[in-house]
């Protein structure tokens, strides 16, 4: 993040809570500080301020800023996903909008879609968050979206997560045919996948195969021995 992204969304912070966010701002920078939860178990979510930044937090997972950040600002560094010329963007698991910002910062007249079935997720972001230019932030299932919408992209990312599982339908192949289908002509999926047991990778290796046959070029950039970031592309 830059010094002029967190300047700004802590004024942004600052206009909501006041002297006591300035007091929790201070001590981020110390240790992390949870502003919000809700639920329990897998349907727990917090929000943390932590070294001025506003992270979005499940029991056991980073949903957005944090270490996920760290993994996609990576894997956007080492893989050409040639983000300065594209057109449009559909983000599938929005949270607070972190992965949004970094197409943003790479192409800052990119219009997106951001998709978020959380209705406190998305009420943490109209609220304690700078909103992002050009994106478009619905409340809804990405399922459905992904049924519904008629548009066409030039960048898909899936992340779309119950704490750390993704959830079975996004594994099916007739959603994946239908992400396919949701993709301009050069278009590129960006499919986070999450392998920290032997579950998820059994499910990694056959969402590769399953993707593989739906997309001509299908390759992986792994981060943190965690985040499998699973790109496909309909033409190389």
């Amino acid at each position: 993040m830059t010094n002029n992204f967190l300047q700004d969304t802590s004024k942004t912070q600052a206009h909501h809570l006041g002297f006591l966010f300035w007091c929790k701002w201070i001590l981020s920078f110390i240790w992390p500080v949870k502003l919000l939860s809700e639920g329990s178990n897998k349907e727990y979510i917090e929000l943390v301020l932590y070294r001025g930044n506003r992270l979005l937090n499940s029991r056991n997972a980073n949903y957005s800023n944090g270490n996920l950040q760290e993994a996609y600002t990576l894997c956007f560094s080492e893989i050409d996903l040639k983000l300065s010329t594209r057109n449009t963007a559909l983000v599938l698991g929005f949270g607070l909008g972190g992965v949004s910002r970094l197409l943003y910062q790479h192409n800052d007249t990119i219009k997106q879609v951001g998709v978020e079935i959380h209705p406190t997720v998305v009420t943490w972001y109209r609220k304690y968050c700078k909103a992002i230019p050009n994106v478009d932030v619905r409340q809804m299932d990405a399922v459905k979206c992904i049924y519904d919408h008629q548009m066409a992209y030039d960048v898909i990312i899936v992340d779309v997560y119950n704490d750390l599982d993704v959830p079975d339908e996004m594994h099916s192949k007739q959603v994946l045919i239908r992400l396919s289908s949701m993709l301009t002509s050069n278009g590129v999926l960006i499919f986070n996948k999450v392998v920290a047991n032997s579950t998820h990778k059994e499910q990694v290796n056959q969402l590769m195969l399953d993707l593989s046959s739906v997309f001509k070029s299908v390759r992986v950039n792994q981060q943190f021995d965690l985040n499998h970031f699973i790109i496909c592309q309909k033409e190389t």
